[in-house]
């Protein structure tokens, strides 16, 4: 218990770290928050996942990876979306959020179908990186137009906020971020081995384990994260940070892992279907309140699908 309260205390301060740096990143390029959050913190969250994907390969077990990709996908759309709307005031954007959750939706079905088919791993690791670039490349697009529309009174009020702040030289800034992502991973990977270490006293299998234990101690750094930017109501980067961690687990983690293995790594339908209506659950909200605060009682909802998963994953 020690070392998780160790790990959790360092995900903590590496995330509040990070997102001061990447607040001062959006301002000083004229970025969207959205694109910072989808595309760099996404990915930097995603570290303990691809800790676990790493180590799954070197034990040659690629149902703890399937495992926690599925899971972490279902517990950031389900239990940390959850939490932050209960806790808090998350207001859903415009235009953007809605096409990049269409863009999640895409990511979803194209991975539950390749792993439902009979394409080698190769050419489904080939097929979900070019899912990935194109992803990445529509919402640069994205942050373009909308840098000259939506988000430019948003990046405006952001400038401001950075100008009054005192600012450091930027290879001090880059020491940071390196120290931000190194804490992320190790802090990660140290809460990751407490749950992996109490799991084997129960004698729970890898891809149970993987599904829920493993998916809920990789998903800390978003978790941590989305609470501290919901406390700083940075919205954007909530939804953000949500969306581009799902696209990466979808994507370029399995891919890493097809690359690697001629395993198949079937996985159970319905641990594929429950993925599929979690993600559906997630967009229809970002469609339902655009514009406006989500309500608590939707996020007592997603709360209780995770439930509902947690315990379907277990029995």
């Amino acid at each position: 218990m020690i070392s998780f309260a160790i790990g959790i205390a360092i995900l903590l301060v590496s995330s509040y770290v990070f997102l001061e740096l990447m607040q001062e990143f959006s301002a000083k390029f004229k970025i969207s928050p959205l694109l910072v959050s989808l595309v760099i913190i996404g990915l930097g969250t995603n570290i303990p996942e691809l800790v676990v994907t790493i180590s799954a390969i070197s034990y040659h077990d690629p149902g703890l990876a399937f495992g926690n990709i599925i899971g972490s996908c279902i517990v950031n759309l389900s239990l940390v979306f959850g939490l932050a709307v209960v806790t808090g005031h998350i207001r859903i954007g415009n235009n953007k959020t809605q096409k990049n959750a269409l863009v999640l939706m895409g990511m979803t079905a194209l991975f539950i179908i390749l792993r439902q088919s009979a394409i080698s791993n190769f050419w489904q690791a080939v097929l979900l990186l070019l899912a990935m670039i194109g992803a990445l490349a529509y919402d640069y697009w994205l942050a373009i137009l909308g840098r000259k529309h939506e988000d430019r009174s948003l990046i405006s009020r952001l400038i401001k906020t950075e100008k009054k702040k005192r600012h450091y030289p930027i290879w001090l800034q880059i020491i940071a971020l390196i120290l931000c992502i190194a804490g992320l991973f190790f802090g990660g990977d140290i809460v990751v081995t407490a749950i992996e270490h109490l799991a084997q006293v129960w004698q729970i299998s890898t891809t149970v384990l993987g599904l829920t234990l493993t998916a809920v101690s990789t998903s800390m750094p978003e978790l941590m994260t989305i609470l501290l930017a919901e406390r700083r109501e940075d919205n954007k980067v909530v939804v953000g940070t949500l969306i581009g961690s799902n696209i990466f687990n979808l994507t370029l983690f399995p891919a890493i892992l097809l690359f690697s293995t001629t395993q198949k790594g079937i996985l159970p339908i319905n641990d594929l279907l429950f993925l599929l209506a979690t993600t559906l659950a997630f967009v229809f909200v970002l469609f339902r309140y655009r514009l406006r605060n989500v309500t608590h009682r939707m996020g007592l909802g997603l709360l209780i699908i995770f439930l509902l998963f947690a315990f379907t994953a277990t029995y």
